[in-house]
This record gives C-alpha cells, sequence and structure tokens, in this order.
C-alpha cells in the first residue's frame, strides 16, 4: 500500500487516519476474492473541496473506518489518473440516472458494480453519515448472507452495460 497518484486524499490529514486504502492493482483484488469480501471504490479527484468534505465529515468517521476495514476493501481513486474508471460512472448513471465525482461505488472482486451511492454534498448540507453506515451494514449483511445473489446482479448489469456501449457506438 502507500500513497501514489492512484490516491486521492495525499494531504496529511486524511492519511493519517485509521482507513487501510490499496491501489487499483490485481493482487488486491485477489486478496477480495480470498477473503470473500466486496470492494468499496471511492472516486473522486485531488484537490476537490466536495471531496475533502466528505472525507472529513463522511469517510473518516470511526465507525465508517471499522466497517470499511473489518467488511470490505477500500479503494481510493482519482479518476484524473485512469479513464479506466469511466465504466463505473456510466454504470452509477445506469442505477440512479445521475453520478457525479466525488463518487462511492461497490464492486464485486471480479471488478463488476452491484450498487452505488451519492453520499454528495448539495450546496452546503453535510455528508448523512448515519445513512451511510446503514447502507455498509446492509451491504454487509446481503454480502454475507447471499453474496450469489450481489454476483448474479452485477453480472446483470455488467451485460446491460455492454449493450449500452455498444448501441451508442453504432
Amino acid at each position: 500500500m502507500g500513497k501514489g497518484d492512484y490516491l486521492i486524499s495525499t494531504i496529511d490529514e486524511f492519511a493519517n487516519n485509521d482507513l487501510i486504502w490499496y491501489p487499483w492493482e490485481e493482487y488486491v483484488f485477489d486478496k477480495a476474492r480470498c477473503e470473500n469480501k466486496p470492494i468499496f471504490l471511492s472516486v473522486g479527484y485531488k484537490n476537490n473541496e466536495s471531496y475533502d468534505i466528505i472525507y472529513k465529515e463522511c469517510i473518516n468517521n470511526q465507525k465508517v473506518i471499522k466497517i470499511l476495514n473489518n467488511s470490505f476493501i477500500p479503494i481510493e481513486f482519482c479518476s484524473a489518473v485512469n479513464t479506466n474508471i469511466d465504466v463505473y460512472m456510466a454504470a452509477c448513471r445506469l442505477l440512479s440516472g445521475c453520478c457525479s465525482l466525488p463518487s462511492s461505488v461497490f464492486l464485486t472482486y471480479d471488478k463488476k458494480l452491484f450498487y452505488s451511492v451519492d453520499i454528495g454534498l448539495n450546496k452546503g448540507s453535510k455528508c448523512k453519515v448515519e445513512n451511510f453506515i446503514d447502507i455498509l451494514k446492509s451491504i454487509v449483511e446481503v454480502w454475507n448472507d447471499d453474496n450469489k445473489r450481489i454476483i448474479d446482479a452485477s453480472n446483470e448489469l455488467t451485460k446491460a452495460i455492454h449493450t449500452v456501449f455498444d448501441l451508442n457506438t453504432n
């Protein structure tokens, strides 16, 4: 692990918290598979005020950190570094009708999206950390009880994304 260009929160205030961030690398997805954990993908870009606020008010919360470290493999990713992340942003649009940065995306260990959530800010509002905690707990519960259902749904969503992209390229 360590800080690199793929990470957003390179400033010391965030770099020193207890959340264990991983890079977008194959060994991390292998780790998720071996530990049977979903991926929490936080996508944003450096020097983004909204991301910094969300990080301080929501992701840097001790309850959130505990859930993410224990039940997920957290990956933090700067969208400006790798445009391969664009497919996940498109998938978010399919799921919710909109998608903006920063974005919180949940993936299987096969890199397939199954859920996205907007913990963003609306004109000065605060991150609703308790709602985010409830979402995390719900995902953990379903994953632990029946992750096959999540994997099947992510496969269907992946097919839909490919269909949409194929339609848009003709």
